[in-house]
């Protein structure tokens, strides 16, 4: 991800596009924060014009057929390895708890809901880690990935993959951070030190965001399992995808092309159109950091492009 400390001679040397959504490479980097002040960024009332995107697809054994935003489902793939708890749905269909937070759910977790071939490897995005890209050809207004949304509550138990985490309070973030230390190596687990603390806080920061459509005032962020891997792009033309709750009800999102997307292209969304609320945004100050619209805000700020 871009660190908000870069200067704008840096942004237009290296910087097309930004990315937050991505696993962090070691506990050095996972320190590092953002410099600039969340308090002092500007912020549109409203969120920019809803499109209709595609997310982050993933290399399955068995293909899904794409579906258009109206309709819906769940699958993705990965491959992973930890400890699972298998209980029964109300259908009596099992479903598989993983013992860690969301961002620690494998990209490819075969479960994950995605319904196009995709992988994720470097990002053309200088310094930016990991992306992901599509191995087929996508049209136009097709759900690429469905998660069903759910809550923190008995989030001690697991996180199912193939889910969006919803995430309403610090409580909600320190339930997902001991998942994260359930499954980490013990020197990549978080502590009531400043500096672990700062690291868990890292992982939260990296990973939250809220479907484009969501309301001015959205009180939850919500993170996903797994990542969708999805780097911000400046530049309009480049954004292809958008996540969108599907219905007033928001029980599911979905991950929906904005355009024709050719096979081996990169996905790119929007962070401008992210909805942090306030608790959120205080809560990422106490360590000095900023969320990813803010972020964004920031380097177009430098960029003069506000």
């Amino acid at each position: 991800m871009l660190r908000g400390t870069a200067s704008a001679e840096n942004a237009k040397r290296k910087i097309v596009c930004v990315s937050p959504d991505r696993h962090l490479k070691d506990e050095e980097d996972s320190t590092e924060s953002i410099t600039s002040s969340s308090s002092s960024a500007s912020r549109d009332a409203s969120p920019r014009s809803v499109r209709a995107r595609t997310g982050s697809p993933s290399i399955s054994d068995v293909t899904r057929p794409l579906t258009s935003a109206a309709s819906t489902s769940t699958s993705d793939t990965d491959t992973w390895t930890t400890t699972e708890t298998s209980t029964a749905t109300t259908t009596g269909v099992p479903k598989t708890l993983l013992r860690m937070a969301p961002w620690q759910i494998d990209h490819m977790h075969p479960e994950n809901g995605f319904r196009v071939k995709t992988e994720v490897k470097a990002s053309q995005i200088p310094g930016a880690d990991k992306g992901r890209y599509v191995l087929e050809n996508v049209p136009k207004d097709a759900v690429v990935r469905t998660t069903r949304v759910v809550s923190t509550a008995g989030a001690e138990a697991g996180v199912e993959a193939g889910t969006t985490v919803t995430v309403a309070d610090v409580g909600g973030i320190q339930k997902l951070i001991k998942l994260h230390n359930a499954h980490a190596a013990p020197a990549q687990r978080v502590t009531q030190s400043t500096r672990r603390a700062k690291t868990g806080m890292t992982w939260v920061k990296d990973f939250a965001g809220t479907p484009a459509n969501s309301e001015a005032d959205e009180a939850a962020v919500y993170i996903w399992g797994s990542s969708n891997v999805l780097n911000a792009a400046l530049d309009d033309e480049k954004i292809n995808v958008e996540l969108r709750f599907r219905g007033d009800e928001k029980k599911y999102v979905d991950l929906v092309t904005l355009r024709d997307i050719a096979t081996g292209e990169e996905l790119y969304q929007d962070y401008r159109t992210f909805q942090m609320p306030q608790w959120f945004r205080q809560e990422l100050a106490k360590h000095n950091m900023v969320d990813a619209r803010t972020m964004i805000e920031s380097i177009e700020q430098e960029l003069g492009r506000k």
